[in-house]
């Protein structure tokens, strides 16, 4: 079972009626596990989807802001940012 402190409204989707991580939050999340590479795909896919908010990738980043992954995470974002 994970337990995390309660998560930012904006950090939060209802999907088919399921509580969920945002989009925005779960490419945050995804940074602490993937590689560079892997999480470019991600990226990828989400703005092929229509589902990449960068400014929202952003505030959930800036909610996390003790995370080691943080500077792979912003490279991914600055590429995309373009």
């Amino acid at each position: 079972m994970h337990h995390s402190p309660p998560l930012h409204p904006e950090d939060t989707a209802i999907v088919n009626g399921i509580p969920c991580t945002s989009v925005a939050r779960t490419l945050v999340d995804c940074a602490e596990v993937m590689t560079k590479d892997e999480l470019r795909e991600l990226f990828a896919n989400a703005a092929k989807n229509g589902l990449l908010d960068i400014d929202a990738v952003r505030r959930s980043a800036a909610r996390v802001e003790w995370r080691p992954s943080l500077q792979l995470l912003n490279e991914v974002i600055r590429e995309f940012a373009s």
